[in-house]
């Protein structure tokens, strides 16, 4: 069979090429494009009026603040202190934050926002908007090749103009650029990861290893995909991984009071801090959180009867991943395999912890830029519904980002985010199990 670079079957016809497809797909596009459009709009009026991003008010703060008093960027009550200071002395003005949370991230990150963190705030925030902008564009391209989008015969590039629109119209991705988050970042590392680990290439393997690394670096939760690399006996994807994180940690412990106190910030982050967060935002009952275990909470009240059947939920999805990632199959090393199976497990964080905003919903583009990549057979009966309901998904995501402000009410029972995530997660079961050997 003719196949794209790869691994898929290249389609023999385009996918809308009957009207039926072409009217879903035109209303989809409408619907995106209207969300995306005023999404757009609005992050465009709040940047330009100046709007302090909270996350990294909290990223600046700690970066100015793990040069002089290390120890202290996880102890709330210090960053307090310091923000108090800067606020009462006159040279610190430039450098005041207009908003700051706790700081929940790996010394490591500290310490490489610490070049940023000298410039005034106003400038490292206009700096930090633009890196973030950059990481969304870079990222493009790279979904597009993994969803295998640039091997359909379209008739023309304006479909891959079209692609690049739609992306850049992800209101979660807008939200992640007003709060200053990092979850471009990981977008772009984990993109890259899934486009380079598909022949087995040892250097590729090595490098996207390094990048799940750098990822698990800033923000812990891929690490299942490292587990996973280990799981498929991806040595030297393992290897790269391991590499790379162990020179994060030797760069956050140097760059955080040396070796011994760095060494000690950093065993205190791991094993007492990082814990402790998972317990904390276990409450977070929020609108915006689509987190499983808070649907419940939010559903039910908070009660233990909420809390179990979250917990059910949570393992039910890890028991039935489990069961399908354990299954044997003939090569660990097949495309085929591999990618679906990475989706799945990259969608794992999105499942099982208390506190999933609507702006973490960036990085189940990844997967589902697989699943759209699976759709694209000839000849086959599940073609369109199956890519219908991706970009079904798409939508939800994106509507998930209109549960804030006055429209709460309306979406306070209603999870888009958590019900587009959870059609991904069963349509990538679907995949790996039922048309393990046969969809790819």
């Amino acid at each position: 069979m003719n196949r794209t670079r790869l691994g898929f079957p290249r389609p023999a016809r385009s996918v809308f090429s009957t009207w039926p497809n072409k009217t879903f797909f035109a209303l989809w596009l409408g619907s995106v494009l209207t969300l995306g459009g005023i999404s757009l709009l609005q992050a465009v009026i709040l940047l330009r009026a100046g709007a302090a991003p909270f996350d990294f008010g909290t990223y600046y703060l700690v970066g100015r603040m793990v040069a002089k008093e290390p120890a202290a960027i996880y102890d709330v009550a210090a960053m307090q202190n310091y923000v108090t200071w800067a606020d009462q002395e006159p040279s610190q003005a430039p450098y005041r934050v207009t908003g700051w949370a706790p700081y929940a991230y790996p010394p490591f990150f500290a310490v490489i926002m610490r070049p940023l963190s000298e410039q005034p705030f106003s400038v490292a925030t206009r700096l930090w908007e633009g890196l973030n902008i950059l990481w969304l564009v870079l990222s493009v391209p790279l979904l597009i090749y993994i969803s295998g989008w640039q091997e359909i015969r379209l008739g023309s590039r304006r479909w891959l103009l079209l692609g690049l629109l739609v992306l850049l119209c992800f209101p979660p991705a807008h939200e992640v650029i007003l709060l200053g988050q990092v979850n471009l970042i990981l977008l772009f590392l984990i993109a890259a990861s899934f486009a380079l680990l598909h022949r087995g290439n040892a250097w590729r393997d090595g490098l996207a290893g390094a990048l799940v690394g750098l990822a698990v670096a800033i923000k812990i939760l891929p690490v299942v995909l490292l587990f996973y690399l280990l799981l498929r006996r991806r040595w030297i994807a393992v290897a790269g991984g391991a590499a790379a994180f162990l020179a994060t940690l030797w760069v956050g412990a140097a760059g955080a009071g040396g070796w011994q106190a760095g060494w000690a910030l950093t065993w205190n982050y791991f094993t007492i801090y990082l814990p402790g967060t998972f317990t904390v935002r276990f409450d977070y009952s929020l609108v915006g959180n689509q987190a499983p275990i808070v649907f419940f909470i939010r559903l039910l009240g908070n009660v233990p009867l909420a809390r179990i059947l979250g917990l059910v939920a949570v393992g039910l999805v890890v028991c039935i991943t489990g069961i399908i990632l354990l299954r044997r199959h003939t090569s660990s090393h097949n495309l085929a395999n591999l990618l679906p199976e990475m989706a799945l497990v990259s969608l794992l964080p999105l499942l099982v912890t208390s506190w999933v905003p609507s702006n973490y919903l960036v990085m189940a583009l990844p997967p589902l830029a697989v699943l759209v990549g699976s759709a694209n057979l000839s000849n086959s009966w599940f073609t369109s519904p199956r890519l219908k309901l991706s970009l079904a998904v798409y939508l939800l995501m994106s509507i998930s980002s209109y549960a804030e402000g006055e429209r709460e009410q309306l979406f306070y029972f209603v999870p888009f985010g958590l019900a587009g995530i959870l059609i991904l997660w069963g349509l990538l079961i679907h995949i790996c199990s039922v048309h393990r050997q046969s969809v790819f």
